[in-house]
């Protein structure tokens, strides 16, 4: 027997013997096996859509103090993973409280809308939330993202933070918005 046909017979026993090993020890999942496996790979879906970058952006000096404060949309054209970064720095430094909601297509923000607060204590969004869901709509966009900053440094998410996170993906989920 020479050296090829040796290989070939070994390879098809191998082959063989996992086929049969799997077909004997496999058994069908069950439904809390396949819930989970389905949350698992939806986590590492999200984990690697929502990658974000985690360096700091710098933005320009005289376009982040000509904000609109009593709000106002902006049209850009900047990629998904680096727009957290870039809303940090347009909030950087602001002594009241700002929103910025923006809306994503295709793995790119292409529009953000954003207001000042009243104080450096709280921040609504000075357009309605049916106006962001519109707008969303009628643009297909696909995510809405939401941020807001802390001037008096907490850094955690208050109560009314969780409220209004609450309201807002409830109100998108329905219009089949990802929030």
């Amino acid at each position: 027997m020479d050296i090829s046909t040796f290989f070939i017979v070994i390879n098809f026993l191998f082959l063989f013997s996992y086929s049969l090993y799997f077909w004997t020890n496999s058994e069908i999942l069950s439904d809390d096996e396949i819930k989970e496996l389905s949350n698992s790979q939806r986590f590492w879906d999200l984990q690697n859509y929502f990658s974000f970058t985690k360096g700091q952006f710098i933005v320009d000096k005289k376009f982040k103090s000509g904000l609109n404060t009593k709000g106002q949309f902006y049209f850009c054209n900047e990629p998904l993973n680096n727009f957290p970064a870039i809303a940090s720095a347009l909030l950087k430094g602001k002594k009241h409280e700002w929103v910025i909601f923006a809306f994503v297509k295709n793995k790119n923000v292409f529009s953000f809308y954003i207001n000042k607060g009243d104080d450096n204590q709280s921040v609504t969004p000075n357009i309605s939330p049916e106006f962001i869901r519109k707008f969303a709509k009628d643009n297909n966009s696909e995510i809405i993202l939401e941020f807001h900053n802390h001037p008096n440094a907490i850094l955690g998410a208050s109560k009314q933070d969780i409220i209004s996170a609450n309201y807002f993906g409830t109100l998108f989920a329905e219009y089949e918005i990802n929030y």
